[in-house]
């Protein structure tokens, strides 16, 4: 006979210490929800005395439709049921876990329902932890003579684990659950050290941490490992409390063990389920954000970080309501109102000031009420497939533009052939006619006209030079060119006022160039004559001529007008003139000359200052340096 068996009360004295020293709820009715026990924390949670509370039934001191519930699970537990459920007080907002147990006699017939409650309210909180089971023995007592036989079954009908050891560590009292649990019968275990259910190496350490808890608080609750009979090991929850006599010695030790085996390994399928949904939510190639319902950031993927170029702290500071681009904060309203918002257009990020074509999709996040308590938002970066969008749309509008000028240049070019030779005709004609003839003609202004219709027919044969050469396809016939000598052909054909100063700067080791010298020379007169125009007043032209180790550079420069910024994107598209008169194709075809030698034309300007254009042709076509 071990110490603690030597030192323990009578049996009854025995089981009722063992209720009253568990620190749990434990109270016994009958069919009608008579109070036929209740151990000393139930005095305290109801503020009745003991003998108050046995005068009553759970009806009187609960609400109607509480007692119609517990009845109906007493009727369950009757129907040989164990029932464990949770149940709310809302007068001090606590949370308790109820399991109630039939209590039989030997013969087997359930003659009263135990119950055990246990306050789980730091679990709830927890929302994620698992239920933390401490449910102490009730031993019903209705008459004096049977007590003992029946705390004994309250203790044997427990579903919980039970253990008791005594101060030495050596367990002196299991339940029929602790059997079941762990395969050892009473017997084998009985008088046995606890440390044969800890998984090797493993026993000091969990009675270590056990001792612990018990000395700072008076109860250890926690998960620990156990082992079965057959070797296997598996986790428990476990709460523990010191077993006192009726003098408060501690005598030993008092736990309540639930398998948690199917628990843990629900949890480990969540985790591994949440890791997957990480994964998808961070690897996925669309935008997420997560908003409350106040609009703060609350999540964010690794796409939204990549599209807004900011990291998950910096966004998770952000509220959707601060957006520095208020497009979209009618959708985001609307999803607040529950229903789901979609918009595709620009859009300008707040973190970096970044503007994307965006199609985004805010949807409403439920609570169980069915109130909105989030924000999901959608974002996906279309900006590449707009802009490959417009550039087949723009060159679907210039080929039309190609094929119009084309039909149209050749159908002019004839009747503007016999205009210009009309009028070679009658000058002269005019030329061998007599001089009393000549003095009515001048008379008359007939030379004023042949003139004008000359400079008119002039104009109109290089509109439709120009819509030729638009629409032509392009070979360039490349020739060993000396530039300067280009653009001073250029030049002669091109009348230059006096109020207009040409200045040349040409870098002294200026290479000759593999050019088509007629196209280059359209180009030069072009960019030319359009300086010229932007100085109706006057002013100063410079042209430049110099290089890089990959380029030659020539730029035409005034101090005109000026091109306004919103033109300058559309300044080389056909038919886009700020001219009162003039078809837009100049420039059009200035480009296409210099991209068909693989450079390309640029142009900067400020108004009132005046404009440069800048024609890049590669050296790679260089063959060598005028000497």
């Amino acid at each position: 006979m071990t110490r603690l068996e030597k030192s323990l009360p009578q049996p009854e004295v025995f089981y009722r210490s063992l209720l009253e020293s568990a620190g749990y709820r434990v109270w016994v009715v009958d069919r009608e929800g008579r109070y036929l026990f209740v151990n000393e924390p139930v005095e305290r949670k109801l503020g009745l005395k003991r003998e108050e509370i046995l005068r009553k039934t759970y009806g009187d001191l609960h609400s109607a439709k509480d007692n119609r519930d517990f009845l109906e699970r007493v009727k369950r537990v009757f129907g040989d049921e164990v029932v464990t459920y949770e149940y709310f007080f809302p007068r001090n907002r606590r949370w308790s876990l109820r399991t109630m147990s039939p209590v039989r006699e030997p013969s087997g017939e359930i003659i009263a329902v135990s119950i055990l409650s246990k306050d789980i309210t730091e679990r709830k909180k927890a929302e994620e932890k698992l239920k933390e089971y401490a449910d102490n023995l009730g031993q019903l007592v209705r008459e004096r003579t049977k007590e003992i036989r029946f705390l004994s079954n309250i203790a044997a009908s427990i579903s919980q684990s039970i253990m008791v050891q005594d101060n030495n560590r050596k367990i002196v009292y299991v339940n029929k659950a602790f059997e079941d649990m762990y395969g050892y019968s009473k017997e084998e275990v009985i008088g046995k050290p606890a440390s044969m259910l800890a998984p090797e190496g493993m026993a000091d350490e969990i009675h270590c941490e056990i001792t612990r808890g018990l000395e700072a608080r008076g109860y250890w609750s926690g998960e620990i490992l156990r082992r079965r009979k057959n070797g296997e090991v598996f986790p428990v929850q476990t709460s523990v409390s010191y077993l006192r006599n009726e003098n408060g010695k501690i005598i030993g030790r008092f736990g309540v063990s639930t398998d948690i085996t199917e628990k843990k390994k629900l949890e480990n399928r969540l985790q591994r389920s949440e890791e997957r949904l990480r994964s998808i939510f961070d690897n996925v190639p669309i935008g997420i954000i997560m908003t409350d319902e106040h609009g703060n950031y609350i999540e964010v993927n690794a796409a939204q970080r990549k599209l807004s170029r900011a990291p998950r702290e910096e966004l998770l500071r952000q509220n959707y309501h601060d957006q520095r681009d208020r497009t979209l904060q009618p959708f985001f309203k609307k999803a607040l109102q529950g229903e789901a918002a979609e918009h595709e257009g620009w859009y300008t990020t707040t973190a970096r000031g970044l503007t994307y074509w965006v199609r985004t999709i805010f949807t409403p996040i439920f609570d169980h009420e069915g109130k909105v308590d989030g924000i999901i938002i959608l974002s996906e970066d279309r900006t590449e497939r707009k802009r490959l969008e417009e550039q087949l749309l723009e060159q679907t509008r210039l080929g039309s533009i190609g094929a119009t000028a084309a039909m149209v240049g050749h159908d002019l070019r004839n009747p503007l052939q016999a205009i210009v030779n009309n009028i070679y005709l009658a000058k002269k004609t005019y030329d061998a006619a007599p001089a009393t003839f000549k003095r009515i003609a001048t008379v008359e202004g007939l030379v004023e006209r042949f003139n004008a219709i000359e400079d008119e027919a002039q104009y109109m044969n290089k509109i439709v030079s120009d819509l030729q050469d638009y629409a032509r396809p392009l070979k360039p016939e490349l020739s060993e060119t000396n530039l300067l000598q280009l653009i001073n052909e250029a030049f002669s054909t091109i009348p230059v006022p006096e109020t207009v100063k040409v200045s040349m700067m040409i870098q002294h080791d200026f290479p000759k160039l593999m050019i088509d010298p007629t196209l280059m020379r359209r180009v030069f007169t072009n960019l030319i004559t359009n300086a010229i125009q932007a100085m109706p007043d006057g002013g100063q032209l410079t042209m430049r001529l110099s290089k890089t180790e990959e380029a030659a550079l020539i730029s035409i420069q005034d101090t005109g007008i000026g091109i306004p910024g919103e033109n300058l994107p559309r300044l080389f598209q056909p038919l886009f003139t700020t001219k009162a008169k003039g078809q837009g194709l100049g420039l059009a075809v200035c480009k296409r000359f210099v991209e068909a030698h693989g450079g390309e034309v640029k142009v900067e300007s400020k108004i009132g200052e005046g404009s440069v254009f800048t024609v890049r042709i590669p050296l790679k076509r260089e063959v060598s340096s005028d000497g």
